[in-house]
């Protein structure tokens, strides 16, 4: 006692701040060149060591590859960060690339313990944490130091949000410092230092993997509240060795050593690494498996040069008609909002570390065409290094075999470790613990850790005498289910904000379209028409759908065609062809459907959407027939012909261009609900997307301009002698040709602007039902931006000649369709869905809200803006509820 009270007395809590360094790769470069790697830091440190002491500061210690230095005054501390990366910066420029360390810095001031040349306390950590979030070359402040120095600071700082530092309680918010100099020489440092966006992107995507997997998973797991040791087996015998070899123990166990961890086994497989876990259902298969990314996620946020760790699970994988190398990218920028080419390119440079979950949840008749395909892409992929998870009896079951280095087996828990954990829960677990004691099938289920689990949690506290006994392990294991549902269900105390049977109700039905879809991450944005089960369902969808499809799309035409076949129509016919259009184009899209639905499946896709067309066509055209008869018999003679719709004469050019909608919409139609990526401007999207769109505006505009020279001349065809209808002819045709270069400028600009409107390459952010959000964003932003940038100047061209309302009125429907098309279809189609299966009962509008309560009570765990049942054993049980719909 009397030494503590000396120790305290030696210390003194003092106002310091702490400037804390590191080196990026330094662990890389070590394990390639030791004695060149140490030369490098001592020359960095010495460097560091200097500008510290010229700025009134102390270095307290080193950590082999960095600074502590403490300083009294925070202006001078910053001062010294910011010449110490001028420095190295400047270093940089005479140096090769092979010579350059890059270093990262983390600033803090707070209160801290001084004792001699030691200094200690939460600021230090705080300083050392800090630095990791820097970019290679750059400094990060805590808003303490920010707010101290922020007025006298003449350079630019970055605020980069709240931040989860390793060991700190609670988010932090961090300031980041990267001067212009460590952007520059960042351009020549060594291969293990990525580019700034490059490095941003990989944090972004380790954050993403740790808050939706470890904190929104592993650490909210059943399993994890069993915190007992599993034992392991090797089980290379269910691998498929290259040489036909495998090695067992002159005794035939395999089983490893106690304490040992998956993560080790996976370490001593050496570079390349493939492991496969294996365990029976609830054995704790997913959560070793995420233990083991927890590890290597905390090791890939301080070394850039290692793989990035990234969850999958291969239930989503389609079959045959993809790749695993096209899956991956799939998922990458469904489930993580990564742009599809940083993903391409990661797979293909081989930047990734795969966590794949799961094998056993791919549909059966794909599960073994899933292991080949692995097979196939470990080797195309050689130095890819995977991890797979899979139930032992399902893969056991399968003709195929992984080419794995190595895969264990989780153990069942003994007898021992079951009663102590139940011993150790006192008086509140007596009662199971006791009945364990005389039950074989309550001992038998108690081996899984999730079953043990949910035992403690449906039993707690529960008499020995309400506890029923089933006479099979099927019937307890669903007895405990139900147990554990109802008292999970139970533990809200006061108003509800749904029924109990309400509550089972909806997620026994979302259960039931994750085993339908093979699916274990549940998205909002992520429903299709595929859950609507019976023909009437789908056929009432399709139907409002394409209705309202046909009644947007036939209303931009129309607003169209009346300056197509007239200069300048009165008022009157502008809006008398929109409602034709409206009308028209219901009907189109009501009778495309029945069509699609009266061909069945005696018709392929692909001939029943041409039928379907060409025979929509063929309805506006006579509905546009009769409703133009129906406007000139209402109007007086002198408004009679006006009406450009309809018309006869233009017959055989009014059914291609419907036949032609009608097609490209039913298809649009079609396609699944695809949920968009938050924009942001980008060059090089823009630069591609300019030479397409100059290709499909000269192609627009030169029939466009074919069809506005045969209208005119059949107009003019009666003033016209043979001859010079030739000539005439001849010589409009040529002046087609400028329409048709004026629609390939139109074009490339509006492919310029779609283009450079991009998704960011990974978004950061991530809550419920994000895509469908950013799609009605998208399609604003896009829709508004075309009517600005193209209706506004064609508008004021036109009144120059005396006609504004023609090219207003078209770069407003340009602006409306590509506004649609950009994200407001998308909408519509989630919109029309969400309200269906709100009508049948299957899920509450406020999906989001329920969620969230299927988490709270423990059903559910929720990962970003994603949810996934707490088990696959529990989905399954909700799944065998009876169907919902």
């Amino acid at each position: 006692m009397d030494d503590l009270d000396i120790n305290l007395e030696d210390q003194r809590r003092v106002m310091a701040t702490i400037v804390f360094s590191d080196a990026v790769g330094f662990s890389a470069q070590m394990a390639t060149d030791e004695e060149r790697t140490l030369r490098l830091v001592a020359r960095d440190l010495q460097l560091m060591r200097r500008i510290c002491e010229e700025k009134m500061g102390r270095v307290l210690k080193s950590t082999g590859d960095g600074l502590l230095m403490y300083f009294d005054d925070p202006f001078n501390a910053v001062a010294c960060a910011l010449k110490i990366q001028q420095e190295l910066a400047d270093q940089a420029k005479n140096l090769a690339d092979t010579d350059i360390l890059a270093h990262r810095i983390g600033v803090h001031l707070g209160n801290v313990y001084l004792q001699d040349n030691d200094v200690m306390g939460n600021g230090v950590n705080i300083a050392a944490r800090l630095q990791t979030q820097a970019e290679p070359g750059g400094i990060c402040l805590s808003k303490t130091i920010y707010d101290h120095i922020k007025k006298t600071l003449d350079i630019k700082v970055t605020y980069l949000g709240l931040r989860e530092l390793k060991n700190i309680s609670e988010a932090f918010p961090v300031y980041q410092i990267l001067l212009d100099s460590a952007r520059e020489s960042s351009q020549r440092r060594s291969p293990s230092v990525p580019p700034r966006q490059d490095y941003r992107n990989r944090q972004v995507l380790l954050d993403k993997v740790s808050r939706y997997w470890i904190q929104g998973v592993l650490e909210t797991s059943l399993q994890g509240r069993v915190a007992l040791e599993l034992g392991l087996d090797i089980r290379e015998d269910l691998l498929n060795s290259p040489w036909g070899l495998v090695w067992q123990s002159e005794d035939g166990q395999n089983a490893l050593p106690p304490g040992t961890q998956a993560i080790d086994q996976f370490d001593a497989l050496g570079s390349c690494r493939s492991l496969l876990i294996l365990g029976d259902p609830g054995s704790g298969k997913t959560t070793t498996f995420l233990t083991i990314a927890r590890e290597l996620i905390e090791r890939a946020k301080y070394d850039v040069s290692l793989a990035i760790p990234v969850v999958f699970n291969l239930s989503s994988w389609p079959g045959k008609r993809e790749t695993i190398a096209q899956w991956l990218v799939t998922e990458l920028k469904s489930k993580y909002q990564v742009r599809q080419e940083t993903a391409t390119t990661w797979i293909q440079e081989q930047k990734l570390l795969l966590l794949l979950d799961g094998l056993d949840e791919v549909e059966f008749s794909r599960r073994d065409a899933c292991v080949a395909a692995l097979n196939q892409f470990c080797e195309n992929h050689g130095e890819t290094e995977l991890i797979v998870c899979s139930r032992i009896g399902d893969y056991q079951a399968l003709q195929n075999r992984l080419q794995f280095q190595g895969a264990i087996c989780l153990q069942p828990l003994t007898t021992e470790q079951v009663r102590k954990y139940f011993a150790n829960g006192g008086e509140r677990l007596k009662a199971i613990a006791t009945s364990m004691e005389q039950d074989q099938i309550l001992q038998e289920l108690g081996r899984s850790p999730l079953m043990l689990s949910i035992m403690s949690l449906a039993y707690e506290g529960m008499p020995a005498s309400e506890l029923e006994e089933q006479s099979s392990l099927d019937e307890r294991r669903q007895h405990l289910f139900n147990r554990y549902i109802q008292r999970m269900l139970s533990r809200r105390v006061g108003s509800k904000p749904y029924e109990d049977e309400q509550t089972k109700r909806w997620l026994s039905y979302l259960a039931q379209q994750l085993v339908k879809e093979s699916q274990t991450v549940f998205l909002i944005e992520n429903i299709q028409p595929s859950w609507l089960t019976t023909f009437a369902q789908k056929l009432e969808y399709n139907l409002k759908l394409n209705g309202i499809i046909g009644m947007v799309f036939g209303a931009i035409a129309s607003s169209i065609f009346p300056y197509i076949w007239e200069m300048q129509p009165n008022f009157s016919v502008v809006v008398y062809s929109i409602i034709g259009g409206l009308m028209v184009g219901l009907i189109a899209g009501l009778w495309g459907t029945v069509v699609d639905y009266l061909g069945g499946q005696r018709i392929n896709t692909t001939t029943k959407t041409l039928i379907s067309s060409a025979l929509a066509g063929l309805m506006i055209l006579i509905f546009s027939g009769v409703f133009n008869w129906g406007y000139n018999a209402l109007m007086p003679p002198e408004a009679q012909g006006e009406l450009a719709i309809g018309r006869w004469e233009n017959a055989p050019f009014s059914y291609a261009i419907y036949t032609s909608i009608v097609f490209a919409l039913w298809v649009i139609s079609q396609s699944p609900i695809v949920p968009s990526n938050q924009l942001q401007w980008s060059w090089l999207g823009a630069r591609r997307k300019l030479v397409d769109g100059m290709l499909w505006g000269l192609g627009i505009g030169v029939v466009l301009g074919g069809i506005t020279v045969s209208i005119t001349i059949a107009q003019m065809s009666d003033f016209l002698d043979g001859s010079s209808y030739i000539l005439f002819w001849t010589l409009f045709l040529f002046l087609g040709v400028p329409l048709g270069l004026a629609g390939q400028v139109l074009g490339g600009l509006i492919g310029l602007l779609i283009g450079g409107f991009t998704g960011v390459d990974v978004d950061r952010t991530i809550k419920p039902n994000q895509g469908i959000h950013q799609a009605l964003q998208n399609g604003l932003i896009l829709g508004v931006s075309i009517v600005i940038l193209f209706g506004t100047p064609m508008g004021l061209l036109g009144s120059l000649i005396g006609s504004w309302a023609a090219p207003m009125i078209m770069g407003m429907a340009l602006g409306v369709t590509i506004s649609f098309l950009s994200g407001g279809l998308t909408v519509l189609k989630h919109l029309l869905l969400r309200v269906q299966l709100r009508s049948l009962g299957c899920m509450p509008w406020n999906y989001a809200h329920f969620l969230d309560h299927g988490t709270s009570s423990i059903f559910l765990q929720k990962m970003g803006g994603g949810y996934i049942f707490v088990h696959r054993l529990l989905l399954e049980y909700f799944a065998s509820f009876a169907d919902v719909s």
